[in-house]
């Protein structure tokens, strides 16, 4: 099990079909860090979890998951979740299985257990293809987004007061970002932050990224692009003009918030749910005047950027350990959570107390929005509908019920880019001898990259340099793995 505890992070557990026959002492136990919410002693004295066991008809117990308790506990788990298995996926989980710590899923898959889960993969664009890996081996089963389900929850957020105050439209091309963040500098002093570094908002407009991405089907590594020297010069000139936060690569998410509610920063790239949740708690004049920026592209005639979208699959994820006795029924409880009925549940919660219907639309009761009990609005929830981050159907509804503000759903629509054929690289799947190989080139190139990146961009090193630079990292063995990532990619779009 040594790979397995050194893998887990957190864990949880869930549902089925329509209950077996069981025996009155069988129950099934998982593996979870989870308490079960603000008052429950175990996960299974929430009520999420009450539900259920009694829809499912089997008994479940929670197991401890520490890595101490896990080695030495003599009841193992018989499911296990994983909280991220991780951007290495490809080569972690599936090791589980050669090392013997869970079983693959498809035995059960081919004997009719998980329909429920399948028929979510057919129906979402591109799950399918990530819930497996080259050879077809489903691993577990994973968070899901609906195919109508928002997939974007991050871009560029502006100051509209100021936009509407200096006759300005809303910047859409990179011109017209330069524009407007020189009158902001000029005219309020203030300037873009990247909040913790994050400049993906409009870097990416230059159709680059730091790492590996691709277009169309080609993968490409950004700072070996033309581009990425175009991206570089245009942030020295902003660092040097005073645009560019000064203290961007360095401080604190604690700093950057007291600066924008002292009305320091006109614009930055950040969250629909921790950036706005915070900037929303500020004053009432800096609160209102933060909206959500349409995706930065290149130009009118390149209307193009690397799109942000959040997967359909996330890396949160139930497995079945190799030690489970029974792992038909352990299928079938798990299964149920990915009904209809249990996506209600994982997204709501229960009917009367955590969610009521609005003309026939599922609606947060004040139990969860404004808790008599001071709980926050998570945990208000996670009494009834689990915890946020877990293996279940994300709904389109229940996304837009959990953000409440108008400017919050808002980014949901401005920051999609759905149909955008250049995107990050999604989780392949790597052979041991593939992984090695990456491992030993990406580790110098990715040190050296993000070193330099930050002295471009702070002018302790020459753009003239760049050719050098470029040349230095294919002296690393970046062709090499290029090689490797499309080989992956190919294989990918090949599943």
């Amino acid at each position: 099990m040594k790979k397995l505890i050194a893998l887990m992070m957190a864990v949880l557990m869930i549902a089925a079909l329509a209950p077996m026959a069981l025996a009155e002492d069988t129950v099934l136990t998982f593996a979870t860090t989870w308490s079960g919410g603000p008052n429950a002693v175990e996960a299974t004295d929430s009520v999420y979890m009450q539900v259920w066991m009694e829809k499912t008809g089997i008994k479940v117990q929670a197991v401890p998951a520490s890595d101490e308790q896990l080695a030495t506990n003599p009841v193992k788990p018989d499911i296990i979740q994983v909280f991220d298995t991780g951007a290495t996926m490809g080569s972690d989980v599936y090791s589980l299985i050669t090392y013997g710590d869970i079983i693959p899923l498809n035995d059960l898959f081919d004997a009719g257990y998980g329909e429920n889960y399948r028929a979510w993969l057919e129906s979402i664009p591109g799950a399918d293809k990530l819930a497996k890996n080259d050879e077809g081996i489903y691993p577990a089963f994973y968070m899901l987004r609906a195919a109508d389900s928002p997939k974007s929850f991050s871009g560029m957020l502006i100051r509209q007061d100021w936009l509407d105050e200096l006759g300005l439209e809303m910047p859409k091309t990179l011109a017209d970002w330069d524009n407007v963040l020189r009158a902001f500098k000029e005219k309020k002093g203030a300037t873009l932050s990247g909040m913790w570094a994050g400049l993906q908002g409009l870097e990416y407009a230059f159709v680059v990224t730091d790492t590996f991405f691709y277009n169309d089907t080609v993968v490409k590594f950004g700072p070996i692009e033309d581009n990425y020297k175009e991206f570089l010069t245009q942030f020295n000139t902003w660092y040097k003009d005073g645009i560019l936060d000064p203290d961007i690569f360095t401080e604190s998410a604690d700093a950057v918030y007291a600066k924008i509610a002292n009305g320091e920063i006109g614009a930055l790239f950040g969250y629909t749910g921790s950036t706005f949740n915070k900037i929303l708690t500020m004053d009432a004049d800096v609160a209102s005047a933060w909206v959500p920026a349409p995706v930065a592209v290149y130009s009118e005639e390149t209307p193009e950027n690397v799109a942000f979208k959040t997967a359909p699959m996330q890396t949160t994820a139930f497995m079945i350990s190799a030690d489970c006795k029974n792992p038909e029924l352990a299928a079938q409880f798990i299964d149920w959570i990915y009904s209809d009925e249990g996506t209600l549940l994982s997204n709501f919660g229960v009917e009367g107390e955590s969610f009521e219907y609005v003309d026939g639309v599922p609606t947060f009761t004040e139990y969860v929005t404004n808790n008599p009990d001071g709980y926050s609005r998570t945990d208000a929830l996670s009494i009834y509908a689990g915890e946020a981050n877990k293996p279940f159907v994300v709904i389109r509804e229940g996304m837009m019920a959990g953000y409440t503000t108008e400017v919050q759903q808002a980014s949901l629509t401005a920051w999609m880019d759905e149909e955008n054929p250049i995107r990050e690289i999604p989780t392949l799947t790597f052979t041991a001898d593939e992984q090695d190989e990456i491992s030993r080139i990406m580790t110098d190139i990715t040190t050296y990259v993000s070193e330099n990146r930050v002295n471009f961009i702070y002018g302790n090193r020459s753009l003239d340099e760049f050719d050098a630079f470029r040349d230095a990292i294919k002296g690393m063995g970046i062709e090499r793995a290029l090689e490797i990532y499309q080989a992956a990619f190919d294989r990918y779009l090949a599943r």
